[in-house]
Order: structure tokens, then C-alpha cells, then sequence
């Protein structure tokens, strides 16, 4: 990277690279009744703003851990079912109505749930039914491994896969048009609800994990594209899944395990060792971000544009909101003995991680003024004389996201 003689013009780069990155929130991770236990969380799923559950298995009583909350995430309640030995995905489309995927202990095979009062009661559905994931468009059209359901659940009637090939994601844009993978039939698109399935070339052999579709011509699949080296992978399509084509997003470790769109540009992805990916292009090209976490992320949901939450491994709930940090200013003055001070002034509004370094102006750290977690409040950190003289700047990340630069 060349020098930048001007620190005007130093500024002005950086600061564009900055806003950026800064236009994406924050992943923080939250405190829940699963904090010290041994609960891997698999599905999660908020009907709105404050009403969320969060389903998946607690390792060491081997029974379905359920995850509830009514105020948006600040407390939640730990349940379970009699007879579960673990929940694979959770779907709720209003905040009474929703369903739940299981296992029975015995026999092994898993069955689904159905509440129609925010998960006071839960209802059996058909026991045979199998997969590891359940879509539902509404209220009325679900997709879950093998079956499908136009009555809410009421009844399912077999997908045209076969019963030996559950699907393990499926994604429709409508009752009629959707898109499942798994396993050995790799991926396949249906236009008839899902009674039958015309097989696409994805281009790899690999198992898959997810795949979303935004419309219908633009969808992505995830998994991992080697079995002696896991590497994460991406596919993409922009004409319906007739071709797919892999995305460059660098050596992501393990797989991912989830990708999804909330916005027509803005989409994220997830996977093993904590590691989260975004795009704002539509996702032609993608950003890796810090990780704010080494535990699976299993699954995510956004509430809107600004509110999502993400599940995953020893009990990870991560939220996503704005920005964690307001008020970050470069304050100047002078010492007792008249020599100038500047330090760098802000309010967390929640925990976070703060990174603070300074770098020289080939981007090289000269310096880490702090790197660790701070409590929610006001905060200062005293900035070095590099900063005042123009031979530094501050690189300042809130849980991973650049926030902020003073020269």
C-alpha cells in the first residue's frame, strides 16, 4: 500500500473506506438462560420486534432445549417437551402461531409441534415426518424434509423427492416456485407447490446446507467445498438456478451453515468458528467481518432492516442493531504543565468489544491502545502525539465494525 503524503487526503480515503464498512451493524452477543450450559442452538425465529424463540439440543441431558422471549430479547425462558431429545428449526409466522421441529427420544425419527398460543401448548403433528429444516411461506404453505403442507400443518403430503432424500433447505418465493437441496439430489427446483422437482447442476459434489432465493432468478446455496479441507462455499445464481457459480469470500474455515437476503442488495452468511459474512452489491462480492464469537452460527432471522438475531453453538444468541457507539469525538486540552492532550470520547450504549490501535500511514499498527470488552457508558482513551502531529491516525472498531477516524 503506498504512502498517503497528505493527511487530508489520507483522510478522506480512509473515511470513505470507513462508511463503508460502518453502514453495517452491529452483531453483539447477548446474555441468556443457556449462558454456562451445554445448549447448541440451532434455529431461531422472531414473528416481531419482541417476540422470539430460539430451539435446538442440551448435551448434557441429551433433551430439546426451547428458548422464549416477550421483550425483545432483554429475558428469556428455557423449556422444553417431554420425550425431545433435541429441536432442529423453529418457525413462527405470527406470535401465537408456530411450529417446532423435533426428535423423540425413542424411537430416533423426528416429529413436528404446532402452537397456536405463543407456545404455551404444543400440539404433535405427524411423528414420521423427517428432515432437518421447515420452511413456511404463512400460515398455511410449509415444506419440511420430505412433505409438504397447504392447511398449516394439518395434514402433509410427500414432496416428489422421495423418502430417502430429505431435503435440508428449502426456499420458496411462493406456494408454487421453490428450490430444495440435500444430501444426494444435490439441488432442485420445483413450480407446483413441490409434488415435482427438476434437478439443477450446482457444480459441486459436496454436501450443501442452505439455500436462499430472493426471487425468481436470484438465489445462493451454502456449504463447504472440499471433504479434506473444509472451506466454506457460496454459490449464486442470477437466472433461477439454470447455473451456479461460486463467489469469491476468501478461506473461510468449516462450513456455512445459513445465507438469506432481508434487503434486495444487503444479504449475510454464517457458519462454523463464529464467522459472518455480508454484501451489499446483491451479493456479487462479500465482506467477512470480525468475529464477535468462535461458536457455529446455526441460523438467523431479521425482524427488519435493522433488527436481526442469529443462533448457534454453547448456547450463542447474537443480536444485530445499529450502531453500539454514539458520541465518538477526539477531544483536545491541556495538561497541569500546559503540554496538549487529546483523547478519544464515547458512549457504548451496550457491551461491546472496542478495539482501538493507531496506524501509520501504510496502515501498519503502530500501536493498540486498548483491545478488550467494555461495559455500556461513557468511555475516553488517551491518544498518543502521532495522532496530533499528522503521523498516525486511530483505527476505531465497535464488536468488529470500523466506527471511526481522527487525524
Amino acid at each position: 500500500m503506498p504512502a498517503l503524503s497528505h493527511p487530508l487526503l489520507r483522510l478522506a480515503l480512509l473515511s470513505a473506506f470507513i462508511g463503508a464498512a460502518a453502514a453495517q451493524g452491529v452483531w453483539a452477543p447477548q446474555t441468556t438462560v443457556s449462558a454456562g450450559l451445554r445448549d447448541d442452538l440451532y434455529g431461531i425465529s422472531f414473528p416481531d420486534a419482541k417476540h422470539g424463540w430460539a430451539v435446538g439440543v442440551n448435551h448434557g441431558n441429551d433433551t430439546g432445549v426451547i428458548l422464549s422471549t416477550a421483550d425483545g430479547g432483554t429475558t428469556w425462558t428455557r423449556s422444553t417437551l417431554d420425550s425431545v431429545r433435541a429441536f432442529t428449526a423453529v418457525r413462527f409466522t405470527s406470535p401465537d402461531t408456530g411450529w417446532l421441529l423435533g426428535s423423540a427420544r425413542y424411537p430416533a425419527v423426528n416429529g413436528m409441534f404446532k402452537t397456536v398460543d405463543g407456545g404455551s401448548h404444543w400440539v404433535p403433528q405427524d411423528a414420521k415426518l423427517i428432515g432437518a429444516y421447515e420452511y413456511f411461506l404463512d400460515a398455511d404453505h410449509g415444506w419440511i424434509g420430505g412433505y409438504r403442507t397447504t392447511n398449516g400443518g394439518a395434514t402433509w403430503d410427500p414432496l416428489g423427492i422421495g423418502p430417502d432424500a430429505p431435503a435440508l433447505s428449502v426456499s420458496f418465493i411462493n406456494p408454487d416456485t421453490g428450490w430444495t437441496l440435500g444430501g444426494a439430489t444435490g439441488i432442485r427446483k420445483s413450480v407446483d407447490g413441490g409434488a415435482h422437482w427438476t434437478p439443477q447442476v450446482s457444480g459441486t459434489t459436496n454436501p450443501m446446507s442452505s439455500i436462499f432465493f430472493a426471487d425468481g432468478k436470484r438465489g445462493w446455496a451454502t456449504g463447504y467445498s472440499s471433504n479434506t479441507s473444509p472451506v466454506g462455499l457460496l454459490l449464486a445464481t442470477t437466472d433461477g438456478g439454470t447455473t451456479w457459480t461460486p463467489r469469491d469470500i476468501g478461506s473461510i474455515v468449516g462450513t456455512l451453515y445459513c445465507v438469506s437476503f432481508p434487503g434486495k442488495d444487503t444479504g449475510w452468511a454464517m457458519g462454523r468458528f463464529g464467522y459472518i459474512l455480508y454484501s451489499v452489491d446483491g451479493g456479487t462480492t462479500w465482506t467477512v467481518q470480525d468475529r464477535v464469537t468462535d461458536k457455529g452460527l446455526r441460523s438467523f432471522v431479521f425482524v427488519d432492516a435493522k433488527t436481526a438475531w442469529a443462533a448457534g453453538d454453547a448456547g450463542t444468541i447474537l443480536k444485530y442493531g445499529g450502531d453500539a457507539t454514539t458520541g465518538l469525538r477526539v477531544q483536545s486540552m491541556r495538561g497541569k504543565s500546559g503540554q496538549p492532550i487529546r483523547k478519544a470520547v464515547y458512549h457504548l450504549s451496550s457491551a461491546s468489544r472496542v478495539q482501538a490501535r493507531i496506524l501509520d500511514a501504510r496502515g501498519k499498527v503502530v500501536s493498540i491502545l486498548f483491545d478488550g470488552i467494555q461495559s455500556a457508558g461513557d468511555h475516553e482513551l488517551g491518544l498518543p502525539q502521532s495522532i496530533r502531529s499528522g503521523k498516525g491516525f486511530l483505527d476505531f472498531k465497535i464488536d468488529g465494525v470500523q466506527k471511526a477516524l481522527a487525524d
